[in-house]
């Protein structure tokens, strides 16, 4: 009999397929409620993403849609690509009919409908589908809509990749989702940028996107409790080392609980803990060598590498492992990828949930770790990576080669300081002899004698330097003994700096000398009877003055510089802004998209540039134009030639957005919202390189609006973990400084000294434009008016603002100088700056995310 009862003791957990019973599907109730939010919008969010990584519970979600989704105006047809034959466009539109037809019999409501023929859609498929199959098909539903969704939509792109579907299918539904009522799609797929660069954007650019990643830790829990509750329970360190191995993932919650349950099963205990937990692990990781397995070979050479090196050096680090770590690890394995190319894996392996996001870096599943120590451990990843890792070692020995050595470095050091002091020296020298005789006595003698007291100092700090070398090769000569070769090379190197530093003080010494001599020359020269005074000019064999820009005098950093205002000019206030010169670019709305004009400043005209483009910006020197563009095929970030030629798409998301130059020309920054949470990031990319792959571009942090400043600064509105409020930082997104902090605050602009910056908020109810120094003191209210005021942007002289206002009630760009005393109406806009494109409300927000530039 209790054999009996053993054989109905059935495995809960499903370790591998998706889950379809709905008593063992734990938490994504945010995803549904995300879900509803979008198809309960307006038509234009009848296209879906759900994208995640292999095994991060997609299919599951699909399959609990039904019951899930908690809306009866939506009926669920799932489509596994996976399964379907996909030859030809007359099969798979063929498949699609006969999938729906089959999930709509049964449903109250709903009368039957025909199954249909696989020979009626050989001829002309899409016609056939469209006007023959989908009329019926949408009048059967009444009020309901069809939720098609597809998973393993990265087949599609396979498949044309094969030849077995034309390269249109994706144009084909595109144009369905755009024109088709009351069907809405939904594409589950594996990675989002995997499936932008396979040529699928076109169709995936028109959907919201939502990343399906790790359980939540209390939804987690419950996977690992509920379903076991009636056989055993775990104690709670045990639940929490289930967690600290998977951190949620629900492939591999469900793949330990099942080796767990497995377990328990021998003898049945009423309680599992810790102990039983690691017993089981060695099957978990053997058992998950396939899925281990595609996470390795679906990274770069560059990831492999760190994470093995992450594998290797975890167990020392338990708290993380920091980026100089790695390297490390990775050089003493005789890896050297590119710096760059390193921070761009790191990036990589965060997106695709292997790791946390920054410093100090940890496997986010810890039996990743695992797997990788026992099948792929650091010393034999250089074997793996064959010719890469060769190839890196070529680039690191000429590297290596022509870098300058430690004492290069000291003396490349020294030279400019030596020079600095001499030059001091003569220069007093030469205006001190204008002055009276006795006064240039008394002040001779003291440079005498300050010469004479930095001969001194340099010689002590000769001595201690010397001291300093003879102890560091002590210690090289001791570690060499030891064969601690690391420890060897840093007391060599710390002596070979040491030694430079020698050569270096006594240069000093050389030339403190020889200025004393004259020093004491000139003195003797003024204290004689018949002495005339004379400035003697450097021979040619002495050492030259500098031009004043190679040796500025340091800043003061507790005193900001003055502010330019509009008085600090003799030209007269009144003439002020009627003086103003260049173009302004600004968007216009109108029949449902935006369009870009150019308004003259000093006539007041404007003339049409595109179509379907807004936020512009011009580069520094007004040759060329980034813009947002909304149209078709060329959706995304623009640059262009001032007069339209030579246009180049550089960025094709289409929540990418804002962009702006670099000083030089060279750099892009936008800000975007392309992650699943609809996060705002920035990003820079190349300006005059077409766009290929996403992962080209380089991430810099989070935050919105970003201005690159003539000084090679940015400002920019701070989101997510940046707080909230107005940032000043250097251009790779570096020490941030607080300018403002409050949410109100949008649309900065710095100015060209870097000093001010102008930008637009409601803190105060109504749209107004405030100037404020880059400290963060003087904050300055300009407008104070009843209208809209916003979009500001600096004159290319600085002399004035530029803004947006509809002021009497019609949109115009307005002047006003930065003390506020002046301003006036410079163009009448051709349309207002406020609106929504029709067909992407999701990425279209409005006048507040716009922008108007201004050059010469």
């Amino acid at each position: 009999m209790s054999t009996e009862n053993e054989t109905m003791i059935v495995n809960p957990y499903i370790a591998g397929s998706p889950v379809k019973d709905a008593a063992m599907f734990f938490g994504r109730e945010d995803v549904y409620a995300w879900l509803r939010q979008h198809l309960r919008g307006a038509y234009q969010h009848n296209a879906i993403v759900l994208y995640g990584e292999r095994r991060s519970g997609k299919t599951s979600v699909l399959y609990q849609m039904k019951d899930k989704l908690g809306d009866p105006l939506y009926i669920p047809v799932l489509l596994d690509l996976q399964g379907m034959g996909l030859e030809g466009i007359d099969g798979f539109l063929w498949e699609v009919a006969r999938k729906i037809v089959l999930a709509l019999r049964g449903i109250e409501g709903i009368p039957p409908l025909e199954r249909p023929a696989r020979q009626d859609f050989e001829r002309n498929p899409r016609q056939q589908f469209e006007d023959v199959f989908l009329p019926p098909v949408i009048e059967a539903l009444g009020q309901r809509s069809l939720l098609l969704m597809f998973d393993e939509a990265n087949r599609l792109a396979e498949k044309v990749q094969a030849g077995d579907l034309p390269p249109d299918i994706f144009d084909y539904l595109r144009a369905l989702i755009q024109q088709t009522n009351r069907v809405n799609f939904l594409f589950s797929i594996g990675n989002r940028l995997e499936v932008d660069s396979r040529g699928s954007s076109q169709l995936f650019n028109l959907a919201v996107y939502r990343k399906i990643s790790f359980l939540e830790q209390d939804y987690a829990e419950d996977l690992i409790i509920r379903p076991v509750a009636s056989y055993y329970r775990c104690t709670r360190a045990a639940i929490e080392r289930i967690y600290q191995l998977t951190s949620g993932q629900a492939y591999y919650t469900q793949l330990v609980c099942h080796n767990l349950f497995t377990r328990w099963t021998k003898d049945k205990p009423a309680q599992l803990d810790v102990a039983d937990v690691e017993a089981v692990l060695p099957d978990v990781i053997e058992q998950g060598t396939p899925n281990f397995q595609f996470v390795w070979e679906d990274s770069s050479p560059v990831e492999r590498a760190i994470l093995a090196a992450l594998a290797d050096r975890a167990p020392q680090y338990k708290a993380g492992v920091m980026r100089r770590n790695l390297d490390r690890a990775m050089h003493q394995a005789k890896l050297y990828p590119a710096s760059g190319d390193v921070t761009s894996g790191l990036r990589r392996l965060f997106e695709r949930d292997v790791i946390n996001d920054q410093e100090p870096y940890l496997f986010r599943v810890r039996l990743m770790r695992q797997w990788i120590s026992k099948f792929r451990r650091l010393e034999w990843v250089r074997e793996e990576l064959g010719e890469v890792a060769q190839q890196w070692e070529k680039i690191e020995e000429q590297r290596r080669a022509q870098a300058p050595t430690t004492g290069e470095r000291a003396l490349r050091w020294a030279a400019p300081v030596l020079a600095v002091l001499l030059i001091l020296v003569l220069i007093g020298g030469v205006i001190l002899r204008q002055q009276s005789t006795a006064a240039l006595q008394a002040a001779e003698a003291r440079r005498a004698t300050e010469v004479a007291q930095l001969i001194q100092a340099n010689s002590t700090q000769a001595a201690q330097s010397q001291a300093m070398l003879n102890a560091a090769s002590t210690k090289a000569a001791e570690a060499v003994q030891r064969g601690d070769d690391e420890q060897a090379a840093v007391a060599r190197s710390t002596a070979e700096a040491l030694v430079a530093l020698n050569q270096a003080l006594a240069a000093t010494a050389t030339s403190a000398a020889a200025a004393k001599t004259t020093a004491l020359a000139q003195l003797a020269a003024l204290t004689a009877p018949t002495a005339t005074p004379e400035i003697v000019a450097p021979s040619p064999s002495d050492t030259p003055l500098p031009t004043p820009t190679l040796t500025p005098l340091p800043t003061a950093t507790n005193t900001p510089l003055p502010t330019p205002t509009a008085t600090a000019t003799a030209t007269p206030q009144a003439s002020l802004l009627t003086s103003l010169q260049g173009v302004i670019a600004y968007p216009a709305f109108g029949d449902g998209t935006y369009d870009l004009y150019f308004g003259d400043v000093s006539t007041g005209q404007s003339r049409f540039f595109r179509r379907g483009a807004s936020q512009p910006a011009f580069n520094a020197l007004g040759t060329r134009i980034a813009f947002l563009s909304w149209e078709g095929r060329t959706r995304g970030i623009m640059t262009a030639s001032r007069n339209g030629d030579n246009e180049i798409l550089i960025s094709n998301a289409p929540e990418d957005k804002l962009p702006t130059w670099s000083p030089d020309g060279r750099t892009i920054l936008f800000f975007t919202r392309r992650a699943g949470d609809r996060a705002s990031e920035l990003y820079q990319t190349q300006a005059d390189a077409p766009f290929t792959r996403a992962e080209d571009q380089r991430y810099l942090g989070e935050g919105e609006y970003p201005g690159w400043g003539a000084t090679d600064q940015v400002v920019f509105r701070a989101k997510g973990r940046t707080g909230v409020g107005l940032r000043l930082a250097s251009a790779g997104l570096n020490d941030i400084v607080t300018i403002t902090d409050r949410d109100e605050d949008t649309a900065p602009a710095l100015s060209s000294d870097g000093q001010q910056l102008v930008f637009m908020s409601r803190r105060d109810g109504n749209w107004e434009i405030y100037l404020i120094n880059a400290d963060g003191s003087g904050l300055t209210r300009l407008t104070d008016d009843p209208a809209q005021d916003g979009l500001p942007t600096w004159s290319p002289d600085g002399r004035a603002i530029a803004y947006v206002s509809n002021t009497g009630g019609e949109w115009a760009i307005w002047a006003i100088t930065p003390n506020g005393r002046e301003r006036r109406k410079v163009i009448t806009m051709a349309g207002s700056p406020e609106g929504r494109v029709f067909f992407d409300v999701a990425n279209s927000t409005g006048w507040t995310e716009e922008r108007i530039s201004w050059t010469p």
